[in-house]
């Protein structure tokens, strides 16, 4: 009874061990499972951010190429023959990513600038001669790009600058730094003025 009461106990504890063991299995099972659900998980919004920021991107490659498409076809319908118009457009494009490097502004703001001229009866010529001046003058002034572009290209029209311009990217690049120059003093001026009357 004693050799069985022994045995008996020895069998019951090596259950429970048996037992533990088969709990802890299950326990790191259930962890590791866990674990792999918050993998997975943050593996699935690191996808869904990814995926979001590659669907961002690939719309504002299209709004950029609908832009240039925009720009060669005004060109176009503004009288310049379907191989300048192209040829013009080709070059905006190029120029517009070196100068995204140089000055910081996003090839579509530089494109819908360049939109906003041609709309306003620039030829390509004229576009590529002042967009640079147009870009210097956002830099100097910390105002963006198209807001310049929507104040300058009027002063030029104005004075008539872009009639007397005509198809010289020469003369289109000299008159509109000159215009941008003169609004950029003027108004330096007009901010140092103010400051002066406050003071006293």
């Amino acid at each position: 009874m004693q050799r069985f009461g022994t045995k008996g106990k020895t069998s019951f504890d090596n259950l429970s061990r048996s037992g533990r063991k088969t709990t802890k299995s299950f326990r790191n099972l259930y962890d590791a499972g866990n674990d792999f659900v918050n993998i997975s998980s943050q593996i699935a919004m690191g996808a869904g951010m990814v995926g979001a920021a590659f669907l961002k991107s690939a719309n504002e490659a299209t709004n950029l190429q609908n832009k240039y498409i925009t720009i060669k076809n005004l060109l176009k319908t503004g009288g310049e023959s379907t191989s300048q118009s192209k040829r013009e457009t080709a070059a905006m494009q190029k120029e517009n990513n070196r100068f995204a490097l140089q000055y910081g502004v996003s090839p579509t703001a530089m494109a819908r600038g360049g939109e906003e001229l041609v709309r306003r009866g620039y030829n390509g010529s004229q576009e590529l001669a002042s967009h640079k001046y147009f870009l210097q003058a956002a830099r100097a002034s910390g105002d963006p790009y198209n807001a310049v572009v929507n104040y300058g290209a009027p002063t030029l029209e104005q004075f008539g600058y872009k009639t007397k311009a005509g198809n010289s990217r020469k003369k289109m690049a000299a008159y509109t730094k000159k215009v941008l120059n003169e609004m950029a003093y003027g108004s330096d001026l007009t901010a140092q003025t103010s400051k002066v009357w406050e003071t006293r």
